[in-house]
């Protein structure tokens, strides 16, 4: 779908790196389908490193701050596919200098030199490139963002994307996201919830937060999750496969989804798998919990992978056990596949994603009893029909998603009258 408007944008994204959160995947997502629309996209990695590979665009330029350990693997496979990837170099008496300046400025607020080597990258990416607009999500980027545009050599709005509960904020974040995200021309927020929270604890106007939600790529879901996949338990439909997609994190409260899992266990025959990025440590207390439990046997690990949508279709059910979330994309990415959804109530977005339980069952946070029986009438054939779940994964659109935000920008760009 190419672009109808008379102008064409360029855009500047910066993400931290390219790790396997949900976040990376919108922004890839987002990059490709406004690439198709006729814009030209430049991406800056502030650390060259992640999982993602397949969803970063052939028609993409990648710029990356040199000096940092780099994923070597993801810089050889954008090389094997032609695509541009610029280095760039900032010395370390510039960035000393820099983190002593910001100090003085910002003096409330505890920067780290990290900042201020990433502020200044942003400031290089600018003048190099010379995209019209930066866009950032997640803190790290957005604060060198912020930073960044006010050091470049030409002037530039900045648009930050938020994607964390304020509850989850610890008092140093809130502190840096008051200094700083409140300096960016725009705040966007992937839900509603959120949305009131920002207004409400950055105390910003309304007229500069906006909600986007986040857009799924339906039709490259599903052709991903028609790939094989090498895993019996996914082959043996005998017995039902229980799947959750999340980092480990205590975010993500995993301890009381196999807390759950044991009550079904317990009921009926049935396997648990969490995929996800993690530490070692983290992978062990989770072990020693389903050993504690007695059901080590029917449990394990997937790690992260690029296509989790093949599992998803091949799950009897996807289960999100979050503390807290904003606008989940693996319920999307589930619903999508046609795999029943269950979830926690946790604020601030599955409840607008699942219509306070029309798509999917909600069950409290931190309720191992409640959200086993959700469990157990999914499996008992408790379900929304598969072409209505793909019908809602649909309101989530990715050109959706991508035409909010070229409105967006444009207005930001149009001249004041």
């Amino acid at each position: 779908m190419k672009n109808t408007a008379s102008n064409k944008l360029h855009i500047g994204l910066v993400l931290s790196d390219l790790y396997g959160g949900g976040v990376q995947r919108v922004f890839l997502t987002l990059a490709k389908v406004l690439i198709q629309r006729g814009h030209q996209v430049d991406l800056l990695l502030l650390r060259p490193s992640g999982d993602y590979r397949i969803h970063i665009s052939d028609e993409m330029r990648l710029y990356y701050l040199k000096g940092r350990r780099f994923d070597q693997g993801l810089i050889q496979n954008l090389r094997s596919r032609r695509i541009p990837i610029n280095p760039l170099w900032i010395g370390p008496l510039s960035i000393l200098r820099m983190w002593f300046t910001l100090k003085r400025k910002y003096p409330q607020v505890r920067l780290r030199l990290g900042n201020a080597r990433d502020a200044l990258g942003v400031a290089r990416f600018v003048d190099q490139a010379q995209p019209m607009i930066l866009y950032s999500a997640l803190p790290r980027a957005n604060i060198s963002v912020v930073i960044g545009a006010k050091l470049a050599a030409s002037t530039i709005p900045t648009a930050v994307s938020m994607h964390v509960s304020m509850n989850r904020y610890t008092e140093d974040q809130l502190s840096k996201s008051q200094t700083f995200d409140v300096l960016s021309d725009t705040i966007i927020v992937p839900s509603k919830n959120l949305r009131r929270e920002v207004i409400q604890v950055l105390g910003v106007d309304e007229e500069k937060v906006h909600c986007i939600y986040n857009g799924i790529p339906s039709f490259e879901i599903h052709r991903l999750m028609e790939e094989e996949v090498d895993h019996q338990w996914f082959s043996n439909s005998s017995v039902p496969v229980i799947l959750n997609v999340a980092r480990l994190d205590y975010s993500k409260d995993q301890p009381s989804l196999i807390e759950a899992f044991s009550h079904v266990h317990s009921q009926l025959d049935a396997r648990l798998v969490i995929m996800g990025s993690g530490s070692e440590l983290h992978r062990t207390r989770l072990r020693s919990v389903a050993v504690n439990l007695g059901v080590d046997q029917d449990f394990s690990f997937l790690d992260f992978d690029e296509n989790p949508f093949r599992y998803m279709r091949r799950a009897n059910v996807v289960v999100l056990s979050s503390r807290m979330e904003v606008l989940p994309t693996v319920l999307l990415e589930a619903m999508a596949c046609g795999t029943p959804v269950v979830s926690t109530n946790a604020p601030d977005g599955p409840a607008e994603i699942l219509e306070g339980g029309r798509w999917g069952k909600l069950v409290p946070v931190g309720d191992p009893p409640a959200l086993a029986q959700a469990i157990l009438e999914v499996l008992d054939g408790d379900v929304i029909p598969e072409t209505e779940l793909k019908r809602r994964a649909e309101d989530f659109s990715e050109h959706d998603a991508a035409e909010a935000h070229e409105k967006l920008f444009e207005k930001i760009l149009a001249p004041v009258s």
